[in-house]
């Protein structure tokens, strides 16, 4: 496979692991999805990492999606143990995204969302999945392969509001942040989404997932003139684990609605007008202008 930077990658040879006690695990996570919070976390971080077999190094593995997944102890645990990973995020880019669309994933992790759009979007439908942590982006490169998707560009660099580099703290969640870290950190090249965008031909976007651990403010800020765009995108960020720099509310312009799940991120549930109160969930920024494309039953 090429990867963005023209690199020709080869993936190992991870054999599927799937033994009676992993298919065990995800079915319990799945039906943890109904529980109360408590017994949900429970659930999930606690019965599913005891009936799961140890994670000691790369493994390849099928999610309840169907696609498999490339992971490592430091890069997908959760979604070893699981099988999925934000189950209701996935419920509202399934019901957003069409045939021919365009995704993209800012900060794309091992992959689960941006290959859940590629076999929505078909053959015709691009997704650009940007992830500058290098595990990651390796597992993610490997998923690409191991799934045989051909209508992924993975791009190993970050987003923002100005080209350049940018200090990545990899201890945890890889973040870029808090640029006052040195240690445990690395430099990596950052992009402006509109250049990417002329870069790749592509004047619309669906979907924008941005899951970049505190930096979404300036992400968004890179890609003002997609915001401003006929069909501006439908955006997905996190909102309440960190403090942003501008508040997401005065990037985004007029015209765009701010939805939650009525649920959480972690069970499929259909979508509820934003209070001015948020909660510490994701929030999904919908414009006017592509409203009406989508069904009815997202919202409640």
């Amino acid at each position: 496979m090429v990867r963005d930077d023209g690199v020709v990658t080869t993936h190992d040879a991870l054999v599927v692991h799937a033994n009676r006690r992993l298919r065990t695990a995800h079915a319990l996570a799945r039906f943890g999805v109904h529980l109360p919070m408590p017994l949900l976390w429970l659930t999930h971080h606690v019965v599913c990492k005891w009936l799961a077999p140890p994670l000691h190094a790369r493994q390849r593995f099928t999610t309840i999606f169907g696609f498999d997944l490339v992971v490592r102890p430091t890069t997908g645990p959760h979604y070893y143990r699981n099988g999925f990973y934000e189950q209701g995020t996935m419920h509202v880019i399934g019901a957003c995204l069409r045939p021919g669309d365009t995704f993209v994933d800012a900060g794309a992790a091992v992959g689960q969302m941006s290959f859940h759009a590629a076999r929505l979007v078909g053959p015709r439908g691009r997704v650009l999945a940007f992830e500058p942590a290098p595990e990651r982006f390796e597992d993610l490169v490997d998923g690409i392969a191991v799934n045989a998707l051909t209508n992924i560009t993975p791009i190993a660099a970050g987003l923002a509001a100005e080209p350049g580099e940018l200090g990545l703290y990899l201890r945890g969640s890889p973040s870029m942040a808090d640029q006052t870290r040195h240690e445990d950190t690395l430099r990596v090249p950052v992009h402006r989404l509109d250049d990417v965008l002329d870069s790749h031909g592509l004047s619309r976007v669906r979907f924008l997932k941005i899951d970049v651990e505190g930096l979404e403010p300036e992400v968004l800020l890179g890609a003002s003139r997609l915001l401003r765009s006929p069909e501006p995108p439908i955006v997905c960020y996190e909102h309440g684990i960190y403090r942003h720099s501008t508040p997401i509310a005065e990037i985004l312009p007029a015209g765009y609605r701010t939805f939650q799940l009525a649920g959480t991120a972690h069970r499929a549930s259909r979508l509820v007008p934003t209070t001015k109160r948020l909660r510490a969930d994701n929030v999904f920024a919908v414009h006017d202008a592509v409203l009406r494309s989508l069904p009815r039953g997202l919202f409640a």
